[in-house]
């Protein structure tokens, strides 16, 4: 999100503001007063930690495994795959879920896939009540979106479906009544090579999962573009260090920046890549103009040796992509598809996370009473050596290894 310009902020005060605001939504919903660092965890470890505060559905196949919180609305927490000897993939606020305490479960931030609604800035804002000054300190996030639990309403091996009816506004005032449905899956080998089209090479360690929210409108008036239209935000948290990729559909002079403008050592664009540095040292968010976007962004993370790839849905309703910049005078319809959030340091002299994000949206819902749209958010996590996870990152991302590793030597 970035913040609204207008004269009565010079840059400096302004980005102060943004990084309070941050701060705030950061603190209700998605951290509590923790600050985790990174360590090596274990996926059953964290289960039983988890258990302390919510009750997580694991989906096992036996090498790849995966906890869901229906409390979180159906919430990907974390992953893990066979041969990293069960370590999880996923970020989330360990230090909270390990300590004792009487703070509701919002307060368990993070996860490898959180369902979301936007934008959070702009017109069409849902985190703003009607009337107030669009200001960091009048920031709320919606119950619909931190307290109200979905219900499982069938389960299977490797797949849970879970659904609730809510109700929210956004800034200008309109309520939405939505029914939510989400259908969490863990993938197949089948599946993960069918939808990648690739082979994986079977010394490679994998796991695949993924979301597909479906939302539909359940009230009795049509949602427009006068009124205000949301979409549906799906977000993808992890522990850095790593190289973020965004294949792209044609060549690409600007992205949008959000906060502080990020420094080369940032974002590098190529002919046919956007390459992001996500470090958790710097504070920042970028998006991919939709014209230039193709269905499919990657990460490598050179340490734990993990190839990233999230596959994802792009829809075109006609009504455009709702924008988060924080700008009144802005087209509340030219927002994005892609989304980078990077993690900073504080004056504490110490990050949120440490964390990045990766996240996908949906066309902004224009939709009549009755009628529903759905958005998929999928995720695979390859381990291996670097010459078989090579062939994977060209194969899907159209990017080299090792164009990837030196991207910011």
């Amino acid at each position: 999100m970035t913040l609204k310009s207008h004269s009565l902020f010079d840059l400096p005060s302004s980005i102060l503001l943004i990084l309070s605001a941050l701060l705030i939504v950061t603190s209700i919903v998605w951290f509590g007063s923790a600050i985790a660092s990174r360590v090596t965890t274990n996926f059953h470890n964290d289960v039983d930690q988890l258990k302390r505060h919510i009750n997580p559905i694991v989906l096992d196949n036996g090498d790849q495994k995966i906890a869901i919180s229906p409390e979180l609305q159906g919430r990907i927490l974390i992953a893990s795959a066979k041969s990293l000897e069960d370590e999880s993939i996923g970020w989330i606020n360990r230090e909270y879920i390990n300590s004792e305490h009487t703070e509701e479960h919002e307060n368990i931030g993070g996860g490898a896939d959180r369902l979301w609604f936007g934008p959070d800035g702009g017109q069409f804002s849902v985190f703003f009540d009607p009337g107030v000054e669009t200001e960091p300190k009048n920031i709320r996030v919606p119950p619909a979106l931190a307290k109200q639990a979905f219900s499982v309403t069938s389960q299977t091996r490797n797949e849970v479906t879970l659904e609730n009816q809510l109700s929210f506004s956004n800034h200008l005032g309109f309520t939405f009544d939505v029914a939510a449905t989400r259908v969490v899956t863990l993938f197949e080998h089948e599946n993960v090579e069918s939808q990648l089209k690739i082979k994986i090479p079977k010394d490679v360690a994998w796991v695949g999962y993924g979301s597909n929210t479906r939302i539909q409108n359940i009230g009795e008036t049509a949602w427009q573009t006068e009124t205000g239209l949301f979409s549906i935000w799906s977000l993808s948290t992890f522990a850095p260090k790593a190289t973020v990729v965004v294949p792209l559909k044609k060549p690409l002079a600007k992205i949008t920046n959000y906060f502080i403008p990020p420094s080369d050592r940032q974002t590098r664009i190529s002919e046919k890549a956007v390459f992001y540095n996500a470090d958790a040292n710097f504070m920042n968010k970028v998006g991919i103009p939709p014209d230039h976007t193709l269905p499919v962004i990657g990460s490598y993370d050179e340490q734990r040796k993990l190839l990233t790839i999230i596959k994802f849905q792009i829809s075109d309703l006609g009504s455009g992509y709702t924008n988060a910049v924080w700008d009144w005078e802005a087209d509340p319809l030219a927002g994005e598809i892609i989304n980078i959030f990077n993690d900073g340091i504080q004056e504490n002299g110490k990050p949120f996370g440490p964390f990045y994000e990766m996240e996908t949206s949906s066309a902004a819902l224009a939709l009549n009473p009755g009628q529903s749209h759905s958005h998929f958010h999928h995720t695979f996590h390859f381990s291996g050596n670097e010459a078989d996870l090579s062939l994977l990152s060209e194969s899907i991302l159209g990017v080299a290894l090792d164009e990837i590793k030196n991207a910011f030597d």
